[in-house]
């Protein structure tokens, strides 16, 4: 990859993880917008360094970007239609209520106790892992392809 372009790719990534930590410190469902900001992030991620032939540490870190950026598509997804096998239950009693709010670190109001994700926090990281490592695997893939093919014709 030349200079210029690691210049982008961490530009980028810097970016993209800024953007997700400021949607993920908020414990609101996610919601439309978060969707569509993080679909805009993909697409400039794949815009700008789809093709790039990459090591396996560019790589890894790539797939780790288009995973976190994949998150709050999936965490809107997730709020919107309780997928049960994702999500926790939200509290039903006061008492549960206050002790689900401190553990998410919001304050115990009205407003915020009715309004929390119901997504768990194994749930995002087992999301991000399994996004993380197929898009590595794709993207090697693909590079293998493309090497193989341009071998191919180079002979």
């Amino acid at each position: 990859m030349e200079q210029d372009s690691k210049t982008d790719a961490a530009a980028l990534g810097g970016g993209v993880v800024a953007i997700a930590m400021a949607m993920f410190a908020d414990p609101t469902p996610y919601d439309m917008l978060s969707m569509v900001v993080a679909l805009t992030l993909a697409i400039l991620i794949l815009a700008y360094l789809g093709g790039h032939r990459r090591s396996w540490p560019e790589r890894i870190a790539y797939a780790a970007v288009l995973g976190i950026v994949f998150v709050p598509i999936w965490g809107f997804v997730a709020d919107s239609w309780k997928l049960p096998i994702w999500t926790r239950t939200p509290p039903e009693d006061g008492a549960e209520a206050i002790a689900f709010a401190h553990a998410h670190g919001v304050q115990p109001t009205i407003d915020a106790l009715t309004n929390l994700s119901t997504v768990s926090d194994g749930a995002t990281v087992a999301v991000w892992l399994l996004v993380t490592l197929a898009v590595a695997l794709l993207d090697w893939r693909w590079h293998s392809e493309a090497r193989a093919a341009a071998a191919g014709e180079a002979r």
